[in-house]
């Protein structure tokens, strides 16, 4: 499937006639290549000025549609796609095997309610290669019951950065294995990478392993988090994940810093450092 020119999603709450929360959906497709520049636009913004997150009340939408999802999908390869300005979450990838993505750009505001980039659950063999993911939400967000899971060469800003969790809701037992996270940028992120559980989780052995070797972190908020509050109405508190093997080394070559910069944000840190201004950098970010 090669996709060019434009998608574009109903204008908002008025227009959605469907019950069914997802506006594209790719199921039970074995084989299923998708490439093109086309756009695939989820004209969110009507959805995120009615959100129940920014805007409680009895006329706010609380369950907004993905943009694009891939359910029960095996052998599929997403290249050069873009999704921008989702509703909800952009991309969502359920009960499927050996999916890739490559080349994938993701664009929503920082301050869009719940937009994660990508969102991974009941899924093994996944990877994500060479893309840029800017959203409201989680860059990237790992649930339950997957494995094989691969990150890499990713730039992820502004958003909430790269998550696995929340894990063990209602004491159902956790299985996540074999989560790599390499050659990451996180650029104006609340965090970098965090791990997150529900009080009450039940896991099988030591079946949470994640491996983070190395990443960028740009005026980053938290380098990594363990121990995220994940109660419903706050009551209570969450496990501390003890046993997990999280590897973490914060490259600061500067020279890639400024190059990743130019490319993705247009940005001259030696411009900025020429009019006195202080910046944000691997070493100085606060955590």
């Amino acid at each position: 499937m090669k996709l060019s020119g434009t998608i574009k999603a109903p204008d908002g709450p008025s227009a959605w006639t469907s019950e069914i929360g997802r506006w594209i959906a790719f199921g039970n497709i074995t084989g299923l290549n998708i490439n093109g520049r086309g756009l695939f636009d989820g004209n969110g913004q009507k959805w995120w000025d009615q959100s129940c997150k920014h805007h409680p009340g009895k006329d706010c939408s609380e369950r907004a549609p993905t943009a694009v999802s891939f359910i029960q999908c095996s052998n599929a390869h997403i290249n050069e796609i873009y999704v921008e300005r989702s509703p909800q979450v952009h991309v969502v990838v359920d009960y499927s095997q050996d999916v890739h993505f490559k080349s994938l750009i993701i664009n929503s505001p920082e301050t869009s309610p719940n937009t994660d980039g990508i969102h991974i659950a009941h899924s093994h063999d996944v990877s994500v290669h060479t893309s840029v993911i800017a959203a409201g939400d989680d860059c990237i967000s790992i649930s339950d019951q997957t494995s094989n899971i691969s990150v890499t060469y990713v730039n992820c800003g502004p958003g909430h950065g790269i998550s696995i969790g929340s894990l063990g809701k209602n004491g159902e037992e956790v299985k996540v294995e074999n989560i790599t996270v390499r050659h990451v940028n996180f650029y104006k992120t609340t965090n970098g990478a965090r791990i997150k559980t529900w009080q009450g989780a039940s896991y099988d052995g030591a079946m949470v392993q994640a491996g983070i070797p190395d990443f960028w972190l740009i005026a980053i908020i938290s380098h990594h988090v363990l121990d995220q509050e994940i109660t419903k109405h706050d009551e209570g508190a969450v496990n501390f994940l003890t046993d997990i093997g999280l590897g973490l080394m914060i490259l600061s070559w500067k020279r890639h810093i400024k190059a990743a910069l130019k490319y993705f944000y247009h940005e001259d840190l030696d411009k900025d450092e020429d009019k006195g201004k202080k910046k944000s950098s691997p070493v100085d970010a606060q955590g």
